[in-house]
């Protein structure tokens, strides 16, 4: 099982925090030539007391996480064949076969290492490395060694000294965290049935780690955190080989699978906990959509698997005040919609949405945003007709509830309705001179259209639609939510707002937003 040999308790990281008295060199100890350490502090040596990466034939302490994370080794680094390296000098003299210390590259700080990017640890494979190798059964005999990082990485890993030598074969890359999760779906449940036994409804979420990866590591304690609340929780880390995966001999060491286990009928409860540490808002820098999904954090099994249905689908939202916002698509008549809109509406239907935002404002519905200089009137127009045809149709207690239904049922070119979007600062440049304030932006996009001229239409049923004065603003928000989510150009998107006698359009790729005067607010 990939842990360190002391296990940890059941809520602390895998690897402990040896503080500053375990970085830089990695041990606090006096070097001597040749770079035996023959001096070493007692808490450090009280520390590193069996606490040692799996998986590798040297023992190599936990504060070698990054150098294993980035595979590279670096001046001053020390390491011993055995364990019997940190006994007191005059025993582990007797006992060691091999000793390291690394004479270059030199010390430098690394930028942050990515989960998903294992690109830093496979540039780092093939750099150089050079360090003396003393061997003590050998009269210490010592020699220098210059070969490349994913060598001695082999080296430490297996043992076999031959992995030094740059003209022998190269060793094979190791598969990292960022490739165990892509094998989620290969995973074995049945290994899982041993956690859930005596449970009702099991609930499963297993991710790929590796303590050596910072993000990782922190995601890992993230997720305890949010499901510590769940009684009876239970955790186990996984090696790949116990999943019976094909490739497992080939992740590196230190990448396992944990997997939590609660018995609850609160199925998207459990995933709305999961969403709010995971969620990160999408960067659409390059136009291309970054889209959350939870699957690319994790695998989250419910206890009951949910069909994907064709035809209509409905989907309550508990969007706050205990008002139920239902989203409803025509799976049909979507097939027809841009390729980025039917990708976001799959996301909505995986639970994808980030419920935790709707819950706190701001809210579109509340934005004073003023734009009435910038729209079109239209006494004739299809919506304005079917909102009159609709009249005194009574399938739900909500009247605006009933217009929705009717036009998904007699309007051949509504798709959806109560979609929610949202918008963040992070994704939106003026983000924070609109609303200085700060929060995430939410709302719920009344109905969506695919109308004859290829464009997205948004629009909003305002039972009074001449005297709104801050529609226009609300539907160009949803016009910019809905473009940041999908990643759709606002060139494509049009939007509007009707009752039974008007329907007001906007361009809202064509808007312009002047700034507020300091005394005025976008929000009561």
């Amino acid at each position: 099982m990939p842990e360190l040999t002391s296990q940890p308790s059941h809520h602390q990281d895998i690897l402990p925090d040896f503080g500053a008295a375990s970085r830089g060199s990695r041990f606090t100890h006096q070097k001597v030539s040749r770079g035996l350490a023959r001096h070493r502090h007692p808490a450090t040596l009280a520390l590193m007391q069996k606490s040692y990466f799996p998986g590798f034939t040297w023992a190599i302490p936990a504060a070698f996480s990054d150098p294993l994370g980035f595979c590279r080794f670096e001046q001053g680094d020390i390491l011993y064949s055995s364990e019997d390296g940190y006994k007191p000098w005059n025993e582990a003299v007797k006992l060691l076969k091999w000793s390291i210390q690394v004479k270059s590259p030199s010390r430098s700080v690394a930028a942050p290492l990515k989960e998903e990017e294992g690109s830093q640890f496979l540039r780092n494979w093939t750099s150089p490395v050079t360090f003396e190798l003393t061997h003590y059964q050998d009269e210490r005999r010592v020699e220098t060694i210059s070969t490349t990082q994913g060598r001695l990485y082999s080296f430490l890993r297996t043992g076999d000294i031959s992995c030094l030598d740059i003209s022998s074969e190269a060793p094979v890359l190791p598969l990292l965290v960022f490739d165990a999760n892509k094998c989620l779906d290969k995973l074995d449940h049945g290994v899982l049935k041993g956690m859930c036994e005596g449970m009702k409804r099991p609930h499963t979420f297993v991710m790929a780690f590796d303590p050596c990866n910072p993000v990782s590591k922190t995601k890992l304690s993230q997720i305890r955190g949010c499901l510590s609340h769940y009684e009876g929780i239970r955790e186990r880390i996984f090696a790949p080989h116990e999943f019976e995966l094909e490739n497992a001999s080939h992740f590196a060491p230190t990448v396992a699978f944990a997997a939590f286990v609660t018995d609850t009928g609160g199925t998207e409860a459990m995933r709305d906990c999961l969403k709010k540490v995971l969620y990160k808002p999408s960067k659409n820098s390059t136009g291309k959509v970054d889209r959350f999904q939870l699957r690319k954090h994790g695998l989250f099994i419910p206890h009951k698997e949910k069909e994907q249905k064709e035809g209509l689908i409905t989907i309550s939202f508990a969007h706050g005040d205990g008002h139920f916002y239902r989203f409803r698509l025509d799976t049909e008549k979507a097939k027809n919609s841009p390729a980025e809109l039917q990708e976001f509406f799959q996301s909505l239907c995986d639970g994808d949405c980030p419920n935790h935002f709707f819950l706190r404002p701001p809210s579109s519905s509340r934005l004073r945003l003023s734009l009435n200089d910038q729209i079109t009137r239209q006494r004739e127009h299809s919506t304005v007709a079917l909102a009159n045809d609709c009249y005194g149709i009574a399938l739900y207690k909500s009247a605006h509830e009933n217009l929705q239904a009717y036009f998904l049922d007699k309007d051949p070119e509504s798709i959806s309705t109560e979609v929610p979007v949202w918008l963040s600062a992070e994704e939106y440049a003026d983000y924070k001179n609109l609303f200085p304030e700060g929060g995430v932006l939410t709302g719920h996009i009344d109905l969506l259209r695919l109308e004859k001229d290829g464009k997205i239409w948004i629009w909003d049923y305002k039972p009074n639609a001449f005297n709104e004065k801050y529609a226009a603003g609300q539907i160009y928000s949803y016009a910019v939510m809905l473009s940041v989510r999908t990643g759709i150009p606002l060139d494509d998107i049009k939007c509007g707002y009707f009752d039974e006698s008007n329907a007001y359009t906007l361009e809202p790729s064509a808007v312009t937003l002047r700034p507020l005067p300091k005394q005025e607010r976008l929000f009561p």
